[in-house]
């Protein structure tokens, strides 16, 4: 900023002291007196504001008027800290002609502080949502405070595309005493265990996007094929190959080959718990995959940019092939199929949507809904098909599922 400052003109640099001497500007210290501030000042927090929120530096002093405060309608904070918190205002409080800013300050239990003692940004967006703003807030994740009370208090401002910053508005909130999440497993026998929707998923659609998540535990059938989720006619495959590696393939709308890619990591029948989380934009030929939350490198053999992803089938399977041949051995928990979003997975606060920091299971949701704000087509949290509590509708089981020996961790 000091450099940018330097390169301006000196008529340039006259505008913005000019800009600090109006009455707007006026300031207030902690003992009430008033003050003002220079016209570099002024350059450097003006630009940092537009530039830590993705907007291009000023050369001339803002000109539109400074907005009102927003209201907050409301402010919840889930129990635990890895779901999403959301903060709700009236319809057009921001877009299309303002930017939102969010701040927080956070104490637990009996008062432990877990942020600075001054409030923090939090959340910035170009583009907020119409009527409400989900967040996290990273620092409470990364210590996993599950089971602790929260309290906390967060400023929200509206800011001008050439950052004029409204004063705030202030909401306090406090976290529910409610039992910390636990997941819990069923087991598929690789004989009689799978599941048939019976029909094409309700309300499914062609996309170039999938989010899945899954945690899961191999028992057996190293050297063969175990199908974790497939449809009739093949248009998408999810099994572990018989070296062990998870295997993804997916065809487009010609019911051509579009995506192929394998894990790095082997999986082996451990006994122990796994999680993989995948996220595809054909849009932007993106394909991620973390395993237990961390990001690696997939093994990618077929990639066709900007297919349209061949989602919809007239029939779709959990745990078996079509044909029933390639049957899962092991157990199965949290499974999220969103065929209509992809996260960016180098995104550390997306991966902590599904798994927490210590490899911990995150509650998405009755209904999967906390990720995205939007319920997926497939969510069966307990490893049963038969209770999709997703959009999709219920599939239905060959067998009855047994409780695996053991849930995820």
């Amino acid at each position: 900023m000091p450099q940018l400052w330097r390169d301006l003109t000196p008529a340039e640099q006259t505008a913005w002291d000019v800009f600090a001497a109006l009455p707007a500007q006026e300031r207030t210290n902690p003992l009430g007196d008033t003050y003002f501030i220079s016209g570099f000042h002024w350059f450097v927090i003006v630009n940092g504001w537009l530039t830590n929120i993705g907007r291009a530096t000023r050369i001339a002093p803002p000109t539109q008027a400074r907005p009102a405060a927003p209201t907050i309608t409301s402010l919840e904070l889930p129990f635990l800290p890895q779901q999403q918190a959301k903060v709700t205002y009236p319809a057009a409080t921001f877009a299309p002609d303002f930017d939102i800013i969010l701040e927080v300050v956070v104490a637990i239990s009996t008062g432990r502080i877990v942020s600075p003692t001054a409030f923090k940004l939090l959340k910035q967006s170009i583009a907020p949502g119409d009527t409400e703003t989900a967040f996290l807030i990273p620092y409470l994740e990364r210590i996993n405070l599950s089971g602790a009370t929260m309290k906390g208090f967060v400023r929200m401002y509206r800011q001008t595309t050439d950052a004029q910053r409204s004063s705030a508005a202030a909401a306090s909130f406090i976290s529910s005493d409610a039992a910390a999440f636990a997941a819990t497993a069923l087991s598929y026998d690789a004989a009689t265990n799978w599941a048939a929707r019976g029909a094409d998923l309700t309300g499914n659609a062609d996309s170039k996007f999938l989010t899945f998540s899954l945690f899961f535990r191999v028992n057996g059938g190293s050297l063969s094929i175990r199908t974790i989720a497939e449809s009739a006619n093949q248009n998408y495959q999810i099994f572990l190959n018989i070296v062990d590696k998870l295997t993804f393939t997916f065809k487009d709308t010609t019911a051509a080959s579009a995506y192929v890619f394998t894990s790095t990591t082997v999986f082996g029948a451990s006994g122990l718990w796994r999680h993989v989380l995948v996220s595809v934009d054909t849009l932007t030929d993106t394909i991620q995959m973390a395993v237990d939350g961390v990001l690696e490198a997939t093994n990618i053999t077929v990639r066709v940019p900007n297919s349209t992803l061949d989602w919809t089938d007239t029939n779709h399977f959990a745990g078996a092939d079509p044909a029933a041949l390639f049957l899962w051995d092991g157990c199965l928990s949290m499974l999220y199929f969103n065929n209509a979003t992809a996260l960016d997975l180098t995104d550390p606060n997306n991966i902590r949507l599904f798994i927490d920091g210590d490899g911990f299971p995150v509650d998405l949701g009755p209904n999967g809904e906390f990720p995205t704000e939007a319920i997926p087509i497939v969510f069966v949290p307990a490893g049963d098909p038969a209770a999709n509590a997703g959009s999709g509708g219920n599939y239905v089981n060959n067998a009855a599922l047994l409780a695996c020996a053991s849930n995820p961790p």
